[in-house]
């Protein structure tokens, strides 16, 4: 099974779960039994986020403070830079990118594809992490609070809960879970 040296952004795109690890700045392809079916190197030197949008993997660096739209054999097609002071999760929801942004006490942005602001609000921890986008809310991950975030598209909380696991950090939405 699949055993990263530091994972942090999930995606999920239909058949394979992606996840994107820090320390060796890779992005893994995996299988449903955990194994890696393939990795992709990432464009930039410290990925966190990463979400896709039904055609593109988006990764967000928390270094070079960069968002990179690419394809899944891993070419970089485009990249803008990311609103806040620390980039890490990532959701789309069908139009939009969220962006959790870790500096200056947690926000959550929302990025048209082209890199726009578009608006933003306060996370609901101060450690925002992981996002997913499940057709109807955002779900955030929170590090410091060790809470998992149900959101409407305001960023008023629905409900939450205690992470099942100490250091959250990667989320995203399969179609059921």
């Amino acid at each position: 099974s699949f055993s990263p040296g530091s994972p942090h952004g999930l995606a999920f795109d239909g058949n394979y779960l992606w996840c994107v690890a820090n320390g060796e700045d890779k992005i893994y392809k995996l299988n449903s039994d955990g194994s890696v079916e393939s990795s992709i190197s990432s464009p930039g030197p410290s990925p966190t986020g990463l979400t896709f949008d039904g055609t593109y993997l988006w990764n967000s660096d928390d270094n070079s403070l960069e968002i990179y739209r690419l394809d899944t054999s891993g070419n970089m097609l485009s990249s803008f830079n990311a609103p806040g002071g620390d980039s890490t999760g990532l959701a789309f929801d069908g139009t939009y990118l969220w962006n959790a942004d870790f500096a200056s006490g947690g926000k959550i942005h929302k990025i048209n594809t082209s890199g726009t602001l578009v608006g933003s609000f306060d996370s609901p921890g101060n450690g925002p992490e992981g996002l997913a986008y499940d057709g109807t809310s955002l779900w955030n991950v929170d590090i410091n609070e060790n809470k998992v975030y149900k959101l409407d598209m305001y960023g008023n909380v629905i409900n939450s809960c205690s992470s099942p696991g100490s250091i959250p950090i990667g989320l995203t939405f399969d179609g059921t879970y």
